[in-house]
């Protein structure tokens, strides 16, 4: 006879093939295309000339130099170059290991795996595979993840396509895409039941893989803290000393392996304000960024556009209506039943005190002192916003999962009101059509209460 792990498991295979056959037949027309994020149309445009140049869909934007203008460019004078480390191709001979991760033919490219099909094939797609293999470990990383916290499949894959699609993901996705799509990777190991010493080398092997496709510590050192969270809340009995120890060699491997490949680098930047030598403080992000948690286009209108100023990049966080359903129908008068149980109390306290730790680093003037024991005074806390949103993703998760759901006609009226009532006051302009907003919020609301009441 089936047992009930039996059919969760078998209901979990048959959504991961699916999921991959989706996957596959959208990767074939995607990669057979050459398409990518990429905004390089807009130098083509505006500084080449080009007049048959742009994007397939939507429209190139410079606020995104830092690909447009850097990533992109570097990466075909490595092609051009012959992927050699020295910039041959350029006046400055510059050296190519640098905090973009670049298809160089060296010790490193191990540590790249989604640019191994440079070299093997045309550039375009070899760029193209790039990114659409990012897209779908960013998906299933975090599917897995969010299964890992006790989420069904329909939910998992639901939460992770959601968090694809935030605000901070979005805007930083074509230059900061791989500290996102890897992240879950370096974790999930610990999910799985193979020998710890297996678990270590594949934690060291993606640790790197993330350090390397894309250095950039004020990201990174905000989601190894959600990482640590996470492990220590789900897997309390890895740490033990001997587990720590372990565990603590395969980190500074890690560390010491990107360290090693990027020395030139770092020296040269070490020195530097920015960003060798930046210190910051904690707290003043505006209260309408915490906003946008609960309403995530609070900030900018249907064309993306800013409302409060700042570029659209920096106005990114990890704003989910997800959230506000949680807030809205969770079942609170079960909380004595979660809290009897050991396993769900763990949980529920310990993301719970991670997210507090963030949150006050992010909100509370705090000296930079205050943050150097976790490497938080190197970290803008603006930039900690997908760290936080994360974990906060996590929690709201476990705590749907643990307290459960009451629906109820005016729990759904005030949802809605709530939902109104900030689009009015942050949007609304009679001199303006806000239409498309408006539409494009009838269609959230009821696409977020349907996805938020599947249990499966």
């Amino acid at each position: 006879m089936t047992t009930q792990s039996e059919r969760k498991y078998d209901v979990w295979r048959t959504t991961n093939l699916l999921a991959a056959i989706v996957l596959v037949i959208v990767g074939a027309v995607y990669i057979g295309k050459t398409w990518s994020p990429s905004s390089y149309g807009w130098v083509l445009v505006n500084v080449l000339g080009y007049t048959d140049s742009g994007p397939s869909l939507g429209r190139a934007r410079p606020i995104r130099s830092d690909e447009l203008a850097v990533v992109t460019p570097l990466t075909q004078a490595t092609i051009n170059n012959g992927f050699e480390r020295m910039n041959r191709t350029s006046l400055y001979g510059e050296d190519l290991r640098i905090n973009y991760g670049l298809p160089i033919r060296d010790w490193g490219l191990v540590f790249k795996p989604t640019m191994w099909l440079y070299g093997l094939t045309n550039p375009a797609y070899a760029y193209s595979a790039h990114w659409f293999a990012l897209s779908a470990l960013f998906i299933f990383g975090y599917a897995w993840l969010f299964r890992w916290l006790g989420a069904g499949p329909i939910v998992a894959f639901g939460l992770a396509a959601g968090l694809y699609y935030t605000g901070f993901v979005q805007f930083w996705w074509n230059e900061k895409g791989p500290l996102f799509a890897f992240f879950p990777w370096v974790i999930l190991p610990f999910a799985t039941r193979l020998p710890l010493i297996c678990k270590a080398t594949l934690f060291y092997w993606f640790a790197v893989v993330w350090l390397l496709t894309n250095f950039y510590p004020p990201v990174q050192v905000s989601l190894a803290f959600v990482g640590l969270v996470i492990v220590l809340a789900r897997e309390p009995k890895l740490f033990k000393p001997l587990t720590i120890a372990l565990l603590a060699l395969a980190a500074a491997l890690a560390a010491g392996t990107a360290a090693l490949y990027l020395w030139d680098y770092l020296q040269a930047t070490s020195t530097t304000l920015y960003p060798g030598g930046r210190s910051v403080s904690g707290g003043g992000i505006p209260a309408r960024y915490w906003l946008s948690w609960l309403f995530p286009s609070v900030n900018f209108d249907h064309r993306y556009e800013s409302l409060v100023g700042a570029n659209i990049c920096e106005i990114g966080t990890v704003g989910m209506y997800y959230f506000l359903l949680a807030v809205c129908f969770l079942d609170f008068a079960s909380w004595r039943r979660v809290w009897s149980d050991a396993e769900q109390r763990r949980l529920i306290t310990i993301l719970a005190i991670g997210l507090a730790t963030m949150l006050a680093w992010m909100v509370l003037p705090l000296p930079s002192w205050v943050g150097s024991a976790l490497l938080w005074n190197h970290v803008q806390p603006a930039r900690m916003q997908y760290a936080a949103g994360l974990l906060l993703v996590c929690l709201s998760l476990v705590l749907v999962q643990a307290l459960g759901l009451r629906v109820s006609r005016a729990r759904f009226d005030i949802f809605c009101v709530v939902i109104l009532i900030a689009w009015v006051f942050s949007k609304y302009d009679t001199g303006k059509n806000y239409l498309p907003d408006f539409t494009l919020l009838v269609v959230l609301i009821f696409t977020a209460f349907a996805f938020a009441f599947s249990r499966y």
